[in-house]
């Protein structure tokens, strides 16, 4: 599957597999979408967003990361990942919703 990567305001900031770039901006202009990496810090409101095709150092990114998740049980398979367009963020991101729950000890 093809890797794209969502530059925001100019800045690599995510990777996410797809079938094509019409498949990745369809994505980004669903609300759900766009108001959660506005929640995470990955973009304001009225961002420009570019989808291009990723480097292969941005594929690896996504690869590594993609396999922590599985072995972290995040995620189910590699494949699925790829198939689920899952998000590895090129920026660092915070979700708020994480800050307010209380760490176990």
């Amino acid at each position: 599957m093809p890797f794209f990567t969502v530059e925001v305001d100019g800045t690599p900031t995510a990777v996410i597999g797809g079938q094509d770039d019409e498949e990745i901006r369809a994505l980004l202009d669903e609300d759900p979408t766009r108001d959660e990496w506005i929640v995470l810090g990955a973009l304001q409101d009225d961002s420009a967003l570019e989808v291009r095709p990723a480097t292969e150092d941005e594929r690896m990114v996504w690869r590594r990361r993609a396999a922590r998740a599985i072995a972290e049980g995040d995620l189910d398979a590699h494949g699925k990942a790829e198939n689920d367009s899952y998000v590895v963020f090129l920026i660092p991101v915070s979700d708020p919703a994480d800050e307010d729950e209380p760490e176990d000890d």
